[in-house]
């Protein structure tokens, strides 16, 4: 266990997890609310609607 945490290794997977976790907040924070209205009211509306009209021409 103290081998473990001595490794310069085991910091570097940590640290790069550190920022790696600060970037996908960041980045889903202002992705989330656009995405999570959009989906909710485009499953029931773009997949009916896509998917008779995207069966129908073909």
């Amino acid at each position: 266990f103290v081998p473990e945490f001595e490794h310069p290794e085991d910091l570097v997977p940590a640290e790069d997890e550190a920022p790696a976790s600060l970037l996908p907040p960041g980045f889903l924070s202002p992705w989330t609310p656009p995405l999570l209205p959009i989906p909710l009211s485009t499953p029931s509306t773009s997949r009916r609607a896509g998917i008779p009209e995207a069966d129908t021409p073909p």
